[in-house]
């Protein structure tokens, strides 16, 4: 008698819940060759929705019914997508084709550990001398280093 009661109780609150439900759906594609972009990130600004598009550039997230929201697309390689949603109760299909992003240049250059003739070059170009360690003392040695 109990799981009738449990059944009858759900399917008495199902119409209720699914009003508010509001998907968001599409396709991310390359604006040049049209080629599906997989693991695309789509999510609702400032909230913690979102999900990821899947291998054939599919996406699908719930959102809010009430209130504007800012859709954010975002991949590595290409230029990030905004687009503002109005509120509305229907379910909304955006198809977006992503441009890439091309970078000038980027350099890449090796980290060198703290090195102590960095530490007395610094102090004799500052200083034009190596002072007793009572007066002075570097905080942060590990950020001095002098690119020749």
């Amino acid at each position: 008698m109990k799981k009738i009661i449990l059944i009858a109780l759900i399917y008495y609150l199902l119409p209720f819940t699914l009003p508010g439900q509001r998907y968001i759906s599409g396709r991310i594609t390359d604006a040049e060759d049209g080629v599906p972009i997989p693991y695309v990130t789509v999510f609702i600004a400032n909230t913690t929705l979102g999900t990821t598009t899947d291998a054939d550039g599919y996406y699908k997230l719930m959102v809010p019914s009430e209130g504007f929201f800012q859709l954010s697309v975002s991949h590595v390689g290409y230029q990030s997508f905004f687009k503002e949603i109005e509120p509305d109760n229907k379910s909304v299909t955006l198809d977006i084709a992503m441009h890439i992003r091309e970078f000038d240049e980027v350099v890449v250059s090796k980290k060198v550990r703290f090195r102590q003739k960095d530490i007395k070059l610094f102090f004799n170009t500052l200083l034009g001398q190596n002072p007793s360690k009572r007066s002075i003392q570097i905080l942060n040695p590990e950020k001095v280093y002098f690119y020749h």
